[in-house]
């Protein structure tokens, strides 16, 4: 799977998807560290990304893009350490994979995952 970081969130769960074979970005890598959100969406289109972030903005300029792409993962944690944004990616990505690929908005909670599909 293809995914962009958001600034909040480790370049060491960047490191950890690419070690589990997936190709992942994170903003800083590209010099997109102050880039808006809505341009950072379109890079997600445009590369076909699952944005993966903590800030619920993503969720509603998709919304109302009407569009299914892209798919993002929003982090609705008390606990933002890399090491729990891991065990939950790991976790969970695989149950969902086949939506994120369609196009899907995931919120990740400590004790479960909500997924709504695109567009709506």
């Amino acid at each position: 799977m293809r995914f962009l970081a958001d600034m909040p969130i480790s370049r060491s769960t960047v490191k950890h998807l690419q070690s589990k074979g997936h190709n992942a970005l994170h903003l800083l890598d590209l010099n997109m560290g102050r880039a808006k959100d809505k341009d950072i969406a379109k890079l997600a289109i445009a590369e076909k990304r699952i944005l993966l972030t903590m800030d619920l903005d993503f969720a509603s300029i998709v919304a109302l893009s009407k569009s299914a792409l892209p798919s993002v993962i929003i982090f609705r944690l008390r606990n933002n350490r890399p090491i729990t944004i891991n065990n939950l990616l790991d976790k969970n990505l695989s149950k969902i994979a086949p939506e994120l690929k369609k196009g899907a908005i995931a919120i990740f909670e400590e004790n479960r995952v909500r997924l709504r599909k695109l567009p709506f």
